[in-house]
This record gives C-alpha cells, structure tokens and sequence, in this order.
C-alpha cells in the first residue's frame, strides 16, 4: 500500500471520488471531562463491535485508502485498542492516533512502538494538576505528563499541542506551559486558541474559550509560535475546509464514528451509518454538507461578539 497520499487523481471528472485519508473513532468513552469537548456523548447508543470495525478496516484498504488515524473519546481505553491497531498494521495502513496519553505506561508505549505510527497526537492542557483539572475535569496532569515521557523516550513522532484557555492561563502560565514542552524533548507547535461547536452545529459552549481578542492573541506569541491563521472568530472563511474535508489539502477523507456514521470531518457527521449502507455511498452524498456547517460558525460566533 502507497505510504504517501494520493491527490494526483481526485476532482478528475469521469472518476467517483474517492477518501485517501481515514479517521476512524473507536470509542467515545473518555477518561477526561473536558470543558470544550465537541463531542455528543450517547450513552444508550451501542458502539460498532470487534468484527463491525474489522470490516470497515477491510473495507478502507480495498478502496486502497492509505493512511488510518484512530481517535475517540480516548482511543486507549477501547478494550481491543492494540488488536484492532495490528490489525490495520498488518492490511499495511500507516497510523496515526488521537490519545491524551494519561494512559500511556511503559509497556503501553512500547507496544505503541511496535506498530510504528506516523504520527501520535496529543494536546496538553496547562502546567500543572490545578490548571489541567480546571480544563479536563480530572486530576491526570502528571499522567499525562508521564505518558509523554515515554513516548518522547522511545522517539516517537509526537505532535504535541498546547492549549490556550486565557480563562484559567496567564502569559506566565503558558511559558511555563513551553519549558516543560522543552524539557520533554518536543518541538514547540502553534498553540491551539480555538475551538468548535459540538458535532453537527451543537451546542454553541466551547466557543465561550475561544481567544478573539487581538491582545490575547499578540500574547500567546510571546511563548509560542504564530499561527499562520490569526482568529478563528473574526478571519475565519466559511468556505474553508478543515480537518478531514475533502477540501482539506484536495486530499479527499472520511470520518466514521464510534456507532458508524459517516461524514467528511469529526465535526460534522451523517445521520445514515454503515450498519445501514457502504460507508463510501454515504460519504460521497454527504460530502456538501461541510459547507453549511461553516457559515453556520461564522454567523453564531459574529452574532456572540
């Protein structure tokens, strides 16, 4: 299977489209209580089973889909994480994984290892237990902080990013923020300043720890490196592609939830699943929608100001 994406082949006309990139979510368990989660929790909901991810996993490398992310909720806390993950290694997907690494031990990590993913991406909320369980609900700072210690001691390709919530962080807070990135061996990475209304233009309540003001903004440049997008609420285009649209990078993806349903992007997803039909027939009439969901954005977050 091609270790690269394909995008030499997408928008030509006599051919269906087709994703290159898969996000798939496991879970939507979660350890974490995060403040500006987008995600809907459904409790009564039945998540895809072992043999319905299985299936999908077989379905994703026959339409020859190179790249497989995993994400969640928290991805490590599915019970059957490393059999579905070696699973997908062995079809010849490369992966890539979403975790708060709270739940990362040295063994865990070094099975991580042993799947050699492209790419491991984590978020980190604050510098200390006070401030990370003001964020996430939960006392695990220096579990994570663990978790990406081993990571980082086994060389790993990490993406770390930091989050800014000038509600609780203070320039301070955020350069202390940055020497621990350091002392773990990270590249320093744009922070994360904002955030999205729940899955399918939910509620609006993350939006509330979004940074649109210009000082905010000129501060966090003090610790970490800019953005090459300033702010979110007052630049952002409603037409413009994110995360796994298809016009993010023309290189076309699709995102299935932990019940099935299929969209473009974890933002927004399909009420049809794939316990109803092919996920490629869902995804394909459910590619516009993205659209809408941005100048949904827009419109709230002017209207908020």
């Amino acid at each position: 299977m091609d270790s690269v994406l394909r995008s030499d082949t997408i928008g030509k006309s006599n051919e269906k489209p087709v994703p290159q990139f898969a996000v798939l979510e496991l879970s939507q368990k979660c350890n974490l209580r995060c403040i500006h989660c987008y995600n809907n929790r459904y409790p009564d909901k039945d998540e895809l089973s072992l043999s319905e991810t299985f299936s999908i996993i077989r379905r994703l490398a026959d339409i020859k889909i190179s790249r497989l992310d995993f994400t969640g909720g928290e991805p490590l806390m599915h019970k059957h994480f490393f059999e579905i993950a070696g699973f997908a290694r062995k079809l010849g997907f490369n992966l890539g994984l979403s975790t708060n690494a709270t739940l990362i031990s040295e063994e865990i990590a070094d099975r991580i290892a042993a799947l050699s993913m492209v790419l491991i991406k984590v978020t980190l909320y604050g510098h200390n237990e006070n401030i990370y369980e003001k964020i996430t609900g939960r006392k695990m700072f220096h579990a994570a902080v663990a978790g990406l210690r081993a990571l980082s001691s086994r060389k790993l390709p990490v993406m770390l990013s930091p989050c800014a919530f000038f509600n609780f962080l203070s320039i301070q807070d955020m350069r202390k923020m940055r020497k621990i990135i350091v002392s773990l061996g990270f590249k320093l990475r744009p922070l994360q300043m904002y955030f999205s209304p729940k899955v399918n233009a939910g509620s609006i309540s993350p939006l509330e720890y979004n940074i649109i003001d210009e000082a905010q903004y000129e501060a966090c440049l003090h610790a970490f490196p800019p953005r090459p997008m300033k702010l979110f609420s007052l630049n952002r285009n409603p037409n413009m592609g994110v995360c796994g649209t298809p016009e993010r990078e023309r290189i076309p993806a699709i995102f299935i939830n932990a019940y099935g349903q299929v969209g473009n992007c974890v933002y927004v997803q399909s009420k049809e699943s794939i316990r109803e039909k092919d996920f490629l027939e869902i995804w394909r009439i459910h590619k516009w929608v993205i659209y809408g969901y941005f100048t949904y954005i827009n419109t709230v977050v002017r209207k908020k100001e």
